[in-house]
Order: structure tokens, then sequence, then C-alpha cells
């Protein structure tokens, strides 16, 4: 199909998925190819009709139950569910319409802060969340966003001065949220967290859970990943916090394969690489001793593509085998040019929905893209699902 408007090429020039959009036009609007192209899915037609008529789309059972904000099921309901959303790091996102004739149609099931769960019969996990967001009502219907559950991480904040001292990753996650539950229950419990790696010191001044996961413990130290699932327990919709060491694994046995379970694809080759990086810690001057310093490089990539160099200030990094461990963790993701994926997939061999998750690395295989194909293992950074199409979007990325 034609990129044949400004905002689809806005759209695709910030193809890098849901981590580098560029955002649509402003017009005093937002449809629903806006939010698509906002949460980086291309928002134009991905494949010919031809084409797509020949992967049959499976029907999906969705069990929907609304709890109150401390988890007790009120209801089930019956909505139009357009799009349920998965994120690597992340928040996902989901997006329902009810009916102004629908008797469920009850405000007390639809306060603000409500939970919701949403169980598949297709393979896709649970996908646990709370109403907030954009309601958009009309004559006939109104429309709710809900955001995944790691949104509650979000609202709580550590206070002014949390410090800790050679402290595990584990640890910390696990203080400051018995913290925060101690002071007002924050409806979040311990689920499986990593208690492994190095000891670090970071200190906290109002800063919110979810920074503390994602920039800190993830993105400075040396956790590789978290999320936020939920259970139905006992008549609760239950939300647990996780810290990987890494999430997911290698499944080179499971496969996407152009022309059999992919519907559409978008292929892209990012040269963005940077081979040496330069560090910096938190601290107050830019003398030798006034804060830690590291510089790591990749010889190979430098021999490669030239030397590309890139400089970042880490907040809150005091230590300087922190600071080595948090540059040599950036090279490995930004040592080489990058092959990254944007799939429409259905759940078919060889890799159904089931077989695969956020995190995992799957084969992929494309005939038609690229030099001489594209083969390789991909890791799945993203997902969408639309079950009025019954398709899966995915965002991947090449693993080296």
């Amino acid at each position: 199909m034609a990129i044949d408007s400004e905002d689809k090429r806005r759209n695709v020039q910030g193809y890098g998925g849901a981590f580098a959009v560029i955002a649509p036009r402003a017009d005093g609007g937002l449809d629903e190819n806006d939010r698509k192209h906002a949460a980086g899915i291309y928002r134009g037609a991905l494949i010919s009709s031809v084409i797509f008529s020949l992967l049959e789309a499976a029907g999906v059972s969705i069990q929907f139950l609304v709890a109150d904000t401390s988890g007790r099921v009120l209801t089930q309901i019956n909505p139009a569910v357009h799009r349920v959303s998965w994120r690597w790091n992340g928040m996902g996102a989901m997006a329902f319409t009810m009916a102004l004739t629908d008797p469920k149609l009850l405000p007390e099931y639809f306060i603000e802060g409500n939970r919701v769960l949403l169980s598949f019969d297709n393979g896709l996990p649970d996908w646990g969340g709370v109403l907030t967001g954009a309601r958009d009502w009309s004559g006939a219907s109104v429309s709710f966003e809900a955001y995944s559950a790691e949104w509650v991480l979000a609202q709580r904040l550590t206070p002014r001065s949390r410090y800790f001292n050679d402290t595990p990753v584990g640890v910390i996650l696990s203080s400051l949220v018995q913290e925060a539950n101690a002071s007002a229950p924050m409806g979040l419990s311990l689920g499986s967290i990593w208690q492994g790696g190095a000891a670090h010191s970071p200190d906290y001044h109002f800063k919110s859970l979810y920074e503390v996961v994602s920039e800190s413990l993830v993105g400075n130290l040396s956790a590789g990943a978290f999320d936020v699932t939920p259970r139905l327990e006992n008549g609760s919709i239950v939300f647990y916090v996780n810290l990987y060491e890494r999430h997911g694994e290698d499944k080179p046995g499971i496969a996407l394969v152009e022309g059999r379970n992919i519907s559409a694809i978008r292929y892209r080759e990012i040269d963005e690489a940077v081979n040496v990086w330069h560090m910096a810690g938190e601290g107050d001057g830019w003398t030798a001793d006034s804060r830690v310093y590291a510089t790591v490089m990749n010889a190979e990539s430098i021999a490669r593509h030239g030397m590309r160099e890139g400089f970042e200030m880490r907040s809150g990094v005091v230590e300087q085998a922190t600071l080595d461990a948090t540059a040599a963790k950036r090279l490995g993701e930004t040592a080489w040019p990058t092959r990254v994926l944007g799939l429409s997939t259905i759940s078919a061999p060889p890799g159904r929905y089931g077989d695969y998750g956020i995190g995992d690395a799957v084969s992929c295989r494309l005939y038609s893209y690229g030099f001489t194909g594209v083969e390789g293992l991909f890791e799945v950074r993203a997902r969408e699902f639309f079950p009025d199409d019954g398709v899966c979007d995915l965002v991947l990325l090449e693993v080296r």
C-alpha cells in the first residue's frame, strides 16, 4: 500500500516501533489511526487483501472481569475490545467500547482506578490493568482506555533521601514495594524477584517506583527486565511485580515465517550504531574526583564501521563498578546496526501465540526482504492484539 500522506510518512520515519515515534500531525483530533501511530504501529493498511485472505484469522473468546480498586471482582462484562498491548519493560494499553444500552454500563463498575482482567482462549497471556485515560462518549456508546498493571508503579514515589548501601537490585525493589504498601496499600505484591547480580548503592528522592525499576534497576543497574503480571485469586485480581535477570528465553524452534503465520511485514535496517561509549555518574563538577567516569569500546565494530562515539550522564550512579557495568550493557545494545521487524501475525504453526511472549527470541524467516532474505533470532519487544481481526502486531529486534 502506498505511503501517500504526511502522517504515514511521519509514521514510518519513527519506525523503531514504540521506541522512536514521530508524532502525528496536530489537527485537533485523535482517531484510531492516530492512536496506532502513537503506539508505534503503522497507521496505514499493511498488506493487500489478496495475501491477507490466504491467512484466515481465528476467532477469540475473551473473559473480561472488572474489580474495584482493591482487586475484588465486581462483575463480568462483554464489551467490544478493540486492541490489547504488552510491552517489554513498559506499559501496555487496552481499549474497549460499551453500548449505552448495555445493562452493565453502571458507574460503580467504571470508577477510575478500578482493575480489569482479560483472559483469552487463543494462547495469549492474561492481561491485567487499571481503568484510566480518556473516555469518549457518543450517542450510542462510550469508549474506555486502560493501562497495564505496570501503571500502578508509576503512581507511588520513594521518600526523599532514600539511600541504599551495597544492596542487590531485588532487595531494593522488594524494600520499596513493601514500604509503599505499609504507607498506603498499593495493591501490588512481590512476585518473582531476581536476587542475584552485583550490590549497588543508589539514592532516590521522590522518584516514582516505575522510574526506579525501568530507569535505575533495569536501565542503570544489573537487572535485565521487569513486568507486573495479573492473577485471579479467591475472587480478586492480584498484581505481582517481577524482576528478572532476563525476561524470556531463546526459542529457535518457534518460528515466524513469511507466508505461513505472517500476514504483513515491515522490515527496516537501522544504522544508529555507537561503538564507543563515554559515561559519567552523578556528581558536582568535572574534575577527575568529582564523579565516576567510564569508557568502553567494541574494537570489532570500530574496524568494520569506523569509530562512533556517544556520551551519557547517568543520574544516581555514584559507584565505579555500577557505571562500568552500565556502560558495558549499553555498548552491547548499540555496537552494531540493528534490524527491526514489524510483523502482523496469526496464531498458526510453527509459532502459535501461546508458544512465545514478550522477551522471547524466536526464529524469523522472510524470503522477500533484504539482499538475501532475512533469517535469524529476533526478540519480541512489543505485542498488540486486535480481536476483530484475530491478528497480533509485533515489534522484534535482532538478537546479536
